[in-house]
């Protein structure tokens, strides 16, 4: 509900910190609730877009961070692979991305902080090498929250206003805006990625 009243007042501090909130920790395909009969309060259209494809390509990492190592594992010729791989999988199951087909349903924050994420446990096979047990031994799922945590810093509401033409030249300004990649030189918030 705060989502409307942070753009239309221009805030663009709290508009961000709001979008961001809601791709970190929204559930199922997020919609915008207007609790009044003023069917004319809602943000522009393709916000809650913005914010869901961010939620997504947020839990895409996730699922990639997740599975990725398993293509060491493949390559790996130690006699405990297959164990390993077993374990591997066994931990992931632990995490609340598992089952696979009702990840939606979770929000990415509540996956980052599950118990299988956050204690990393599996039973290492006594016969892995040490490829295997460095696989293992969850390392990575530091980076995969890091890495989701600082993936999208919200929409900027400047980035925004500036993707609206004022020009004639359309393309010159397209191509303007997306060359140097400094999405945030001009806003009044610090963000890292195009909004």
């Amino acid at each position: 509900m705060l989502l409307f009243p942070c753009q239309e007042f221009d805030c663009a501090p709290a508009f961000a910190y709001v979008t961001q909130r809601l791709a970190h920790e929204g559930v199922g395909h997020i919609t915008e609730l207007n609790p009044s009969d003023d069917y004319s309060l809602h943000c522009q259209g393709r916000v809650i877009q913005q914010i869901n494809a961010a939620r997504g390509s947020m839990r895409g990492k996730i699922v990639a961070g997740l599975f990725d190592p398993l293509n060491e594992f493949c390559r790996a010729h130690c006699p405990g692979r297959e164990a390993s791989i077993a374990a591997y999988l066994e931990g992931v199951k632990r995490t609340a991305i598992w089952p696979i087909e009702n990840q939606h349903r979770k929000a990415n924050k509540d996956i980052l902080n599950s118990p299988g994420f956050t204690n990393w446990q599996v039973t290492i096979p006594p016969n892995a090498c040490t490829s295997c047990i460095a696989r293992l031994s969850g390392a990575h799922l530091r980076t995969i929250d890091r890495d989701n945590t600082n993936y999208w810093q919200g929409l900027c509401l400047d980035c925004m206003d500036i993707s609206k033409t004022k020009a004639r030249d359309l393309d010159s300004e397209y191509w303007e805006h997306a060359r140097d990649r400094e999405y945030s030189e001009h806003c009044r918030i610090w963000h890292e990625r195009s909004t």
